[in-house]
This record gives C-alpha cells, sequence and structure tokens, in this order.
C-alpha cells in the first residue's frame, strides 16, 4: 500500500497528454515514469502512456462534457459554449476528475464543487454565470490595440527594455546578444548546408 512507505508517495496525475510522445527522449521519460509509486492518466484511448499506468479514468470528449471554450489561434476574443450532447459510460469531464480527486485527498475547499461551479469562476470577469452564458452562447471581448500608449509595457519601468535587470540578477546576460546554436551548419563541418 503506497501510504506505508517511508518516503514520501511518487506520484503523477496525468491528462489532456500522451506524455511518452509528447516530450523529447521517450526512454528517459518511460524510465522516469516506471519509477514513480503511481501514475494515473485520464484518457479517451489507451495511449502509451496509459498503457504503463496503475489507473486509467475515462475521461469525456468534447461532446460529453459542458465548458467555456476560447481559441488563441482564431478568435482570441470570442468565448464560446460547447454543450454536452450526450454521457456514454462512466467518462467523466476533467474538471470533475480534478475536483472528485481533490475531494478524496482532503483539500475540495480548494477546489470547485462541480463544473458549473467552476466556470462561474472563470466567467466571474464578465459578470455572467454559466447559466446565462449558456443561454447566450458566445461572449465577445473588444479587442484593444496599442495598449502600451496608455498602459505601458509589461516591464518594471513601463517601457520598452534592451537591458533585463531581473535577468541579470539571476546571471543570465541582461542584453540580448545572439549566439550560433550549437548544432548548425555554421558551427559543425559535419552537418548538411555548411557552405564554407
Amino acid at each position: 500500500m503506497l501510504t506505508n512507505k517511508p518516503y514520501p508517495v511518487r506520484a503523477v496525475y496525468c491528462h489532456g497528454s500522451n506524455m511518452l510522445i509528447s516530450y523529447a527522449n521517450t526512454k528517459e521519460v518511460t524510465q522516469a515514469l516506471m519509477k514513480l509509486d503511481f501514475l494515473a492518466v485520464a484518457d479517451l484511448f489507451m495511449t502509451d502512456t496509459a498503457r504503463i499506468a496503475d489507473i486509467v479514468l475515462p475521461a469525456a470528449s468534447w461532446m460529453e462534457r459542458d465548458y467555456v471554450t476560447q481559441n488563441e489561434q482564431t478568435s482570441i476574443n470570442h468565448f464560446h459554449l460547447q454543450q454536452k450532447v450526450i454521457q456514454r459510460g462512466e467518462c467523466r469531464s476533467d474538471v470533475t476528475i480534478l475536483n472528485q480527486l481533490a475531494e478524496r485527498l482532503g483539500f475540495a475547499e480548494r477546489m470547485f464543487s462541480t463544473d458549473e461551479a467552476y466556470f462561474d469562476f472563470l466567467l466571474e470577469p464578465s459578470g455572467l454565470t454559466f447559466a446565462e452564458f449558456r443561454e447566450r452562447g458566445t461572449l465577445s471581448v473588444p479587442l484593444a490595440f496599442r495598449k502600451y500608449e496608455t498602459d505601458g509595457f509589461r516591464t518594471p519601468s513601463g517601457k520598452v527594455q534592451l537591458y533585463d535587470e531581473r535577468l541579470k540578477v539571476l546571471g543570465f546576460d541582461p542584453l540580448p546578444a545572439y549566439r550560433e546554436p550549437d548544432e548548425s551548419p555554421v558551427s559543425s563541418r559535419t552537418l548538411p548546408g555548411r557552405t564554407h
């Protein structure tokens, strides 16, 4: 039993990712995951990562869960209702799984009691509840351009900074400089594409 171990339990919960193919060096990631005391994976499919898990939880597809969606690539200022169509088997949304895990681990007060409570939290700045958002279906936020003219930049000085004191404090070069990559046609004679 995990709780009888004399050291802290090394456990990982994974959802929304197939870690064995998402991270570089699959062999190293596999070895690291195999050293865990416990690996739980929530997924739609039996992925490579799910195959080595101690437990696989049935995650809900986009058609099996409500959600407040937004896409940075196509509609950064628009939020859309994703409405559940069907319930299949014992699948749960990622939000439900996380909330129920938190409850079982003893810190439910730090999470949300329901998916809808989480959506209410997300929508709070808009003044809408999820129930109200469900009636509307979409929410658009006006895009603001050239905000730096009134708000400045997100730097300590509020201005464009080429020399960054924060980087210097952390031990990095505070002034950006170009460095040739270790492996490139310019720095390595063996790589294809070298022109001189």
